[in-house]
C-alpha cells in the first residue's frame, strides 16, 4: 500500500509539473515570410529545468520530428528554417524532455508559416507628381502583406539618402522648392536585416508658382439673358483641383462652384452681373493656393426690342410716340403724311 501511494505522489508531482512547464514557440520575423528569407524558431520553457528541445513539423496532413540536416539548423533553444525549407502553409512546434521527472513539458503553441512573394515597395507621391513651389508633398512608401514587423524606412533622392523613420512609412516635405526635384527611391529593412525591398524610381518634379488661367465662353459682351460661361486652369496641371471664384474687388461669390470642375456658368445673365472676374485654384493639406488669374470682363447690355422702344418713347416724349404712329397708319393707307 506504501508503495501504491508513493507512486501516485510521484505521479501527481510529475503531473503538477507537466502542467507547469508549457514550451513558447516565437518566430523571427513574424509568421509573414518573403521568398528567398530564412526563419528561426524560438523555443522557451519557464524555470531552470534542464530541458532538451524537440521539434516537430507538419506538412498537410503528415507530421515528423525535425533534427539537424541541411533543411535547418537546431542549436539550443532555435530552430532555423532555411531557404529551400520554407513551405508556405507548413506548422512547427516544440517540446522539452528531460531525464528526469518531469521528462517532458506540454507543446508549445503551433506556429504556421506565410510565405508571400518578394515584391518591390511601392512609392507613391500626394498630391502629384507634379507640383509647385510652396506645396506640402508627402512621399508613401508600402508594401503589401509586411505583417506586424517592424521596419525602418529610408527615402532616396537620386540615390543619395535624404530620411529615414522606424515610426513612419511616410516623408513630408513641406514648401517644396525647385531644388526638390528629383528621383526618389524607398527602402524598407526588416528589425532583423535579412531583406531589402527597393522601389523604381518615381520622379517628382516641382515648377515655380503655380498660375490659374481664366477664359471666357462664348464671348465678353453679353445680352440679358445670354449663358456664359468662366473656365478656370491651371497651367501645366490638371489633378487635384478645387476652385473658387471672385468678382469686382475680389470678393467671393456667394454663389461660387468650390469643386474640381474648373466652370462657373451664368445660365440667365443680367445686367448686375456686369463686373470684373478672376478665379484661384487650391489642393493639398495644408491647402496650397494659387495667384489671383487674369482678370476678365464682362459686360451686360440690356435686350433691345420693339416693347422697350414703346416704353422708351412713353415715358421720354408721347409727343414723339404719337407722330410715330400716324405716320406708319399713313404710310398702309398710301396717303401721304405731315405732322402737324
Amino acid at each position: 500500500i506504501n508503495l501504491t501511494i508513493t507512486s501516485l505522489q510521484s505521479l501527481l508531482i510529475s503531473l503538477s509539473h507537466l502542467c507547469q512547464y508549457k514550451a513558447s514557440l516565437t518566430l523571427d520575423p513574424d509568421s509573414t515570410v518573403f521568398t528567398g528569407e530564412s526563419v528561426t524558431l524560438k523555443c522557451e520553457i519557464t524555470g531552470n529545468w534542464r530541458w532538451r528541445y524537440q521539434w516537430y513539423n507538419k506538412r498537410g496532413d503528415r507530421w515528423s520530428a525535425v533534427s539537424q540536416s541541411g533543411f535547418y539548423t537546431v542549436n539550443s533553444t532555435t530552430l532555423t528554417i532555411r531557404v529551400n525549407a520554407v513551405i508556405n502553409g507548413d506548422q512547427y512546434w516544440c517540446r522539452g524532455e528531460s531525464d528526469s521527472r518531469p521528462t517532458s513539458s506540454q507543446d508549445s503553441n503551433k506556429v504556421t508559416l506565410t510565405v508571400r512573394d518578394n515584391h518591390n515597395a511601392t512609392l507613391t507621391i500626394k498630391p502629384n507628381n507634379h507640383v509647385f513651389s510652396g506645396e506640402t508633398v508627402t512621399l508613401r512608401c508600402d508594401i503589401q502583406g509586411g505583417g506586424d514587423t517592424e521596419w525602418t524606412y529610408s527615402w532616396f533622392k537620386n540615390d543619395t539618402i535624404v530620411h529615414t523613420s522606424n515610426t513612419s512609412e511616410e516623408y513630408r516635405i513641406s514648401s517644396v522648392t525647385l531644388t526638390d526635384s528629383g528621383k526618389y527611391t524607398c527602402r524598407q529593412d526588416r528589425s532583423d536585416n535579412t531583406t531589402l525591398k527597393i522601389n523604381d524610381a518615381v520622379t517628382l518634379t516641382v515648377s515655380a508658382e503655380a498660375q490659374a488661367v481664366l477664359s471666357v465662353s462664348p464671348q465678353n459682351w453679353l445680352t440679358e439673358g445670354d449663358s456664359v460661361t468662366l473656365s478656370c486652369e491651371v497651367r501645366d496641371s490638371s489633378t487635384g483641383w478645387n476652385f473658387s471664384w471672385y468678382t469686382d474687388n475680389d470678393k467671393l461669390l456667394s454663389d461660387s462652384s468650390r469643386g474640381s470642375g474648373g466652370s462657373y456658368t451664368l445660365s440667365s445673365a443680367a445686367l448686375k452681373n456686369t463686373g470684373v472676374y478672376l478665379c484661384r485654384a487650391e489642393r493639398g493639406e495644408p491647402a496650397y493656393h494659387t495667384q489671383y488669374s487674369n482678370p476678365q470682363p464682362l459686360w451686360i447690355t440690356a435686350s433691345f426690342s420693339v416693347l422697350h422702344l414703346l416704353s422708351f418713347l412713353m415715358a421720354a416724349s408721347p409727343y414723339l410716340l404719337s407722330t410715330i404712329i400716324l405716320g406708319v397708319k399713313s404710310y398702309r393707307a398710301g396717303a401721304p403724311f405731315s405732322p402737324k
